[in-house]
Parts: structure tokens; sequence; C-alpha cells
């Protein structure tokens, strides 16, 4: 089945992150300390690095990818934003 841009791999890759993200982003939202204010950053953050995609700027995506990844960890109290890798999406989030 093909997206919404026609692109049948796209979509497959786009919904398999989905699933693998949702349930381990899930269960570090119970450690944020105020889901508005982190859900209002996360969407600024999101349109950023869209902006970039769409400017053609895959440097400036990727950094903003992995600035929003290791920021939203950071928040959520997993591991050091600095000293530790942010963990694998695909293993389980630790508890």
């Amino acid at each position: 089945m093909a997206g919404p841009n026609g692109n049948a791999v796209v979509s497959a890759m786009m919904a398999s992150l989905r699933g693998a993200i949702e349930n381990y982003a899930g269960e570090l939202t119970a450690n944020l300390p105020d889901w508005n204010a982190t859900s209002g950053r996360l969407r600024a953050e999101h349109r950023a690095i869209l902006d970039a995609v769409n400017a053609n700027d895959g440097g400036r995506a990727a950094e903003l990818v992995a600035a929003h990844i290791r920021g939203f960890y950071a928040e959520a109290g997993v591991g050091s934003a600095t000293s530790e890798p942010a963990p694998n999406p695909s293993e389980p989030a630790p508890k």
C-alpha cells in the first residue's frame, strides 16, 4: 500500500519506525515533568527537521534529529545527554 507520496517502501518504513518508537517513547513520557511543554517543544523540533528536509539540507536535518532524540532522552532522565549514547530504539526502554 503506497502512502500519500506514492512510495510504498517509504510508507512501510515509516509505519515500522512509528511502531518501534511509540512503545518506548510512551513509557518514557511518564518521566517527563511537564508533557504540555515537552510536546510543544517536540512539535517545534519536528517542524524544524521537516524544514531542513524540504530545503534539501540533509546534514542540518540529521543534526536536528540527533539533538531532538538526545534532548528527549535527557528530559526523560535516560542516561546523560553528553556522556552516554542514546538507547537503541529497537531495544526495550529501561525500567
